[in-house]
C-alpha cells in the first residue's frame, strides 16, 4: 500500500530523494523546492476497479510541482479529483487558480499543464479515473478544472464527502469496492456535469444514481449506531416518503438490510478469532449500541447465538487444520533426497 516514504532516508538527502520520486511518477512531475526544513513525506496508492486512489503527506517544505500535458496517444487521459485534507495549496490549470480549504475538492486533467503550490504542509488524497470512462468532451472537462468545490455547498459538499469516504476505503484495502465501480464512475460524471454546467448530462445522471447513492450511503454508515431513515433522508435532502420509494426501487427493506449487513460484519469479526476481542466489542464494532439487542438480532438472522457461532467457528478452524495435516504426503516424492 505505501509506495514511498522518507522514513529511513538521511535528512540531508531527503529533498533530492523527494524530487527524484516526483520525477519517476507515471506522469512526470517537476518538483521545485523553495525552502525545506525537517522534511517528511509519505505516499500511499491503491489501484481500484474504477481508477487509482492516492494519499499524499508532505511536511516541512514549500515549493511548486509542475506537470506538462500528456502528449503520448498511448497514455490515456486521466481526470483527477483532489480532496484537500489540510494545509494551504494552490492548484492551477487552464488559466485558473484554486485555493481549496480542508474539506474542499478540485478537479484536474492530464490533458493540459498543471501546477500546485504548497506552503510547508500538504495533506491530500486524489482519485484518478480514465477520461474515456466518463465520456465528456475535452472542452467540458476543461471548464471543470481548477475550480474550488466548496465543502459547505449543498451540492458539492455531499459529493466531496462521498469521494472522501471512497478514498478512505480504497486506502484501507477494502475488498468491497468492485461493486461500487458503477456508482463511483456515475458520481464523477455528476460532478463534472455540475461544475461545467452541462445540464444535458447532469439531470439524467442525478436521477439515475440517487437510489444507488442512497444504498451506498447506508453501506458507508452501516456501522454507525445512529444510522436511521431520518439521517439518510436528511443527507440526501429528500423526504422520508421518497426515501422509501427509492429503497423499494432498489429492492431494499431498510431495517432488514441494515441488520443483515451488521450481522455479516459481526460474523466476519467472530470468524477471524481476533485475540482478546470480546463479543461485546464485536457488537459495538458492528453498529449495535448494546449486546442484548445484538444477540437477539444475531440469533434471528443466524439461528444461533453469537457465543454458539464463535464455538462453531473455532471447531471449523480446528477441523480445517486437521484436514490439512491429514492431506499432507506421508512419503517423500520420488527422486527426493
Amino acid at each position: 500500500m505505501r509506495t514511498f516514504s522518507l522514513d529511513g532516508v538521511q535528512e540531508r538527502d531527503r529533498a533530492a530523494t523527494l524530487t527524484g520520486a516526483f520525477a519517476q511518477y507515471p506522469f512526470p512531475l517537476a518538483l521545485e523546492l523553495t525552502r525545506a526544513g525537517r522534511l517528511r513525506a509519505d505516499f500511499d496508492r491503491s489501484d481500484t476497479p474504477f481508477g487509482t486512489v492516492e494519499g499524499f503527506h508532505v511536511e516541512g517544505a514549500s515549493g511548486v510541482v509542475r506537470r506538462g500535458p500528456v502528449t503520448d496517444s498511448a497514455v490515456p487521459e486521466l481526470v483527477t479529483l483532489h480532496l484537500e485534507r489540510g494545509a494551504h495549496v494552490v492548484l492551477g490549470q487552464d488559466g485558473r487558480f484554486a485555493e481549496p480549504r480542508p474539506g474542499d475538492a478540485v478537479l484536474s486533467s492530464t490533458r493540459s499543464r498543471f501546477t500546485t503550490q504548497q506552503d510547508w504542509v500538504s495533506l491530500q488524497r486524489t482519485i484518478s479515473i480514465d477520461a474515456n470512462e466518463l465520456g465528456f468532451s475535452p472542452s467540458a472537462v476543461e471548464r471543470a478544472t481548477a475550480i474550488v468545490l466548496d465543502a459547505d455547498d449543498p451540492v458539492f459538499g455531499p459529493i466531496s464527502r462521498f469521494f472522501s469516504e471512497i478514498a478512505n476505503r480504497a486506502l484501507s484495502e477494502d475488498q468491497g469496492l468492485s461493486a461500487l465501480r458503477p456508482v463511483v464512475i456515475e458520481m464523477m460524471r455528476v460532478l463534472i456535469a455540475t461544475v461545467s454546467a452541462d445540464e444535458t448530462r447532469l439531470r439524467p445522471a442525478l436521477a439515475l444514481t440517487l437510489g444507488e447513492r442512497v444504498v451506498l450511503f447506508i453501506d458507508l454508515h452501516l456501522l454507525d449506531p445512529e444510522l436511521t431513515a431520518s439521517m439518510i433522508a436528511r443527507a440526501h435532502a429528500i423526504s422520508l416518503r421518497y426515501l422509501y420509494v427509492l429503497l423499494r426501487q432498489q429492492s431494499v427493506s431498510l431495517g432488514d438490510y441494515i441488520r443483515a449487513g451488521r450481522i455479516a460484519h459481526a460474523r466476519g469479526l467472530i470468524s477471524a478469532q481476533r485475540p482478546g476481542m470480546t463479543l461485546a466489542e464485536v457488537a459495538q464494532r458492528s453498529g449495535f449500541s448494546d449486546y442484548s439487542s445484538f444477540a437477539r438480532v444475531f440469533r434471528s438472522v443466524c439461528g444461533n447465538s453469537p457465543r454458539e457461532f464463535r464455538e462453531l467457528a473455532a471447531q471449523d478452524r480446528v477441523r480445517g487444520s486437521r484436514d490439512s495435516v491429514r492431506n499432507l504426503p506421508t512419503t517423500a516424492p520420488k527422486g527426493s533426497a
